[in-house]
Order: C-alpha cells, then sequence, then structure tokens
C-alpha cells in the first residue's frame, strides 16, 4: 500500500516516504498521504492548503505552513507530535523514526521525539545551518554554512563518526544506518553500513 497506489503524482511538488506511507505536496500546498494508517498518519493528515514543506516519518508525518508553524500528526509515543515547537518561522522540517528536527530562520536546529541515542539532546546549539535530516533510526546530518556535514546520534555503524569532514556539500539524507550527500559539483559521498553495497 505505501506505492503510489495509482495516484497521478505530477503536479506535486514535493514527495516523502515514511515507514509504510508516503506523503506528497501539491501546488496549492495541499498535503495528501497513503499508505498504512494504523497510527492516523494518513488519517490526520492536516487538511487546507498552504503548507510550505512536508516529510513522512515511522508512523508520524510532519509539515511546515505559511508563516513557519510545525504541524505534526500520528503517532506520538515518544512526543514525536505533542513536543513540536509551537513557535513559527522554521523554514525546513524533517520526520525520522520516532523524532524530528526543523530549522528555523537564522539556521538553527531544533529537535524533539525519541532520545535514548542523544538525537535529540546532541543537536548543534549554534545557528548557521542550511539543511537538517531527521534519520529513520536513531540519528541526523545537518550542513552548515560552509557546507560542512555534521552528524550526531548513534554510531553502531560509523554513521556519525566517518561523516566527511570537507566542505561544499549541498544537500545531505540521513537513512537508517547509513547517510549519503551531495556536493556542489554533483558528486555523491556515502558513509555507514555497508552490508549492501
Amino acid at each position: 500500500d505505501q506505492d503510489c497506489d495509482g495516484k497521478d503524482l505530477h503536479d506535486f511538488t514535493a514527495v516523502s516516504g515514511g515507514y509504510y506511507f508516503n506523503c506528497a505536496l501539491d501546488p496549492a500546498g495541499t498535503i495528501e498521504c497513503w499508505g498504512d494508517d494504523g497510527d492516523g498518519q494518513v488519517s490526520d493528515t492536516p487538511s487546507g492548503s498552504g503548507h510550505t514543506a512536508v516529510g513522512a516519518g515511522g508512523s508520524h508525518g510532519c509539515a511546515l505552513d505559511a508563516s513557519g508553524s510545525i504541524e505534526c500528526w500520528g503517532d506520538d509515543d515518544d512526543g514525536e507530535v505533542s513536543d513540536a515547537p509551537t513557535t513559527s518561522g522554521y523554514t525546513a522540517v524533517s520526520a525520522g523514526g520516532w523524532h524530528n528536527c526543523a530549522l528555523d530562520s537564522a539556521g538553527g536546529i531544533e529537535c524533539w521525539g525519541r532520545d535514548n541515542y542523544d538525537q535529540v539532546t546532541d543537536a548543534p546549539t549554534d545557528s548557521g545551518y542550511t539543511a537538517v535530516s531527521g534519520g529513520p533510526y536513531y540519528h541526523n546530518c545537518a550542513i552548515d554554512s560552509a557546507g560542512g556535514i555534521e552528524c550526531w546520534g548513534s554510531d553502531d555503524y560509523d554513521q556519525v563518526s566517518d561523516t566527511p569532514t570537507g566542505s561544499g556539500y549541498i544537500a545531505v539524507s540521513a537513512c537508517y544506518v547509513h547517510n549519503c550527500a551531495l556536493d556542489s559539483a554533483g558528486g555523491i559521498e556515502c558513509w555507514g553500513l555497508d552490508f549492501d553495497g
């Protein structure tokens, strides 16, 4: 059920894949989610338009509206929904497995939800970050203003300690126990567990 389920997604502007469900954003800022709905991650999707970003996590989702306010829905066992910041002015949000991270207008990072590997409390406290990615397991990664990558949280397979030390990266994706990043020349670098290549 987590596939596109016969949907015509040609007119959507963003898509995010969660554990067993997906969400997409149309040009009007309306969110559509489909797939598993065991925790309301599909049926409790916010209605209305004007959303600017959406992220599908473990069994929950999060979105930004036009004012930069965060709205989360679905499973809330670890505060991944109820502990979301209540202020506005956020520019990005990324839903992880049981936690989330958001980027504010100054490039500061705020995370909330499950914190069993310090994936929430070890978030960088300075500002100037340009991107953040909440991993579906227990770690996160972010890009700073120089294009450097910083990761924190679980390091079982060196997905944190083997983070590249260079600069010039423009995108990063925190995966289950590995990560990948894109540099300004369009090159890809991945690190962490390499069990399946």
